[in-house]
C-alpha cells in the first residue's frame, strides 16, 4: 500500500473545461450538491472556491477503467460521509473516445454489483490546464502515469498508481510501476470487466482513507 503523506491542498481547484453550464443539473466530473453553489467560470474552466479535495482517475479513453473507478470512489466516499468535501472526476489520456458514454459492458458489471451505471458520463481527455487543480491523480497503468506527468510539465501534481492503495499489491518503485497496471478490459469480455472491478474495489477503501487524511491535514 502507498501512503502519500501530508499534501497541502489548494483553495482553488480547477475542475476542467466545460462548454456550457447547466442550471438544472451537472454531469459526472462536475461539482454536485452543496459544492455546486461555489462554482464560477474563469477562463473557460470550472473553478470551485471552497476548500476540498479533487481526485482524478485516468485511463486511456475514459470509458472503462477510469469511469468505473469514478463510480466506485464516489459511492465509497458517500458511504464514508465525505462526498460533500470531495469531488471525483475521470479522464483519458487519449481523445479517441471523446464525448462517448461509459462502455456498456462496464455499465453492466457495475449495476450487477450494486453500483450506479455511470449514467450521464461523457468521456473526456485530460488537459494540462486542469491538472494543477488536482490534489490526487490516480493512474490505471504506468503508461497513463507517465503521460499525465509529462502533461503536468513539472507542476506539483501527485500522480500515483491506483493499485498502489491495494493492501495486497506489491510495493514498487516508480521504475516498476507497471507491476500495478490494471489491464484494459475493453479487449476482453465480461470476465475481464469483473476482474477490473475487483481490482478497483480492492484499493478503494485505502484511497478513501488517504483522502480522509488529506482533508484532516487541510484543517490544521
Amino acid at each position: 500500500m502507498l501512503v502519500i503523506g501530508s499534501i497541502m491542498l489548494q483553495r482553488t481547484l480547477v475542475l476542467g473545461t466545460r462548454s456550457e453550464a447547466s442550471a438544472t443539473g451537472v454531469r459526472q466530473g462536475q461539482l454536485t450538491g452543496r459544492a455546486a453553489a461555489a462554482v464560477i467560470r474563469v477562463d473557460d474552466a470550472w473553478v470551485r472556491q471552497d476548500r476540498g479535495v479533487l481526485v482524478m482517475t485516468v485511463c486511456t479513453g475514459n470509458i472503462c477503467r477510469s469511469a468505473m473507478a469514478e463510480v466506485v470512489l464516489r459511492e465509497r466516499l458517500q458511504a464514508a460521509g465525505l462526498d460533500e468535501q470531495v469531488e471525483v472526476c475521470s479522464r483519458g489520456v487519449s481523445d479517441e473516445e471523446e464525448g462517448n458514454p461509459i462502455d456498456r459492458r462496464a455499465r453492466t458489471v457495475l449495476r450487477a454489483h450494486g453500483y450506479g451505471g455511470g449514467e450521464g458520463h461523457v468521456a473526456r481527455q485530460v488537459t494540462a490546464s486542469e491538472l494543477p487543480g488536482c490534489d490526487l491523480v490516480l493512474a490505471m497503468t504506468a503508461a497513463h502515469a507517465r503521460a499525465v506527468r509529462r502533461l503536468a510539465r513539472g507542476a506539483d501534481v501527485p500522480v500515483v498508481m491506483y493499485r498502489s492503495f491495494d493492501p495486497s499489491a506489491p510495493q514498487v518503485s516508480e521504475r516498476d510501476e507497471h507491476r500495478l497496471d490494471i489491464a484494459d478490459p475493453w479487449y476482453g469480455g465480461p470476465r475481464d470487466f469483473e476482474t477490473c472491478l475487483c481490482e478497483l474495489e480492492a484499493a478503494a477503501d485505502q484511497v478513501v482513507e488517504q483522502i480522509r487524511q488529506m482533508l484532516g491535514d487541510a484543517k490544521r
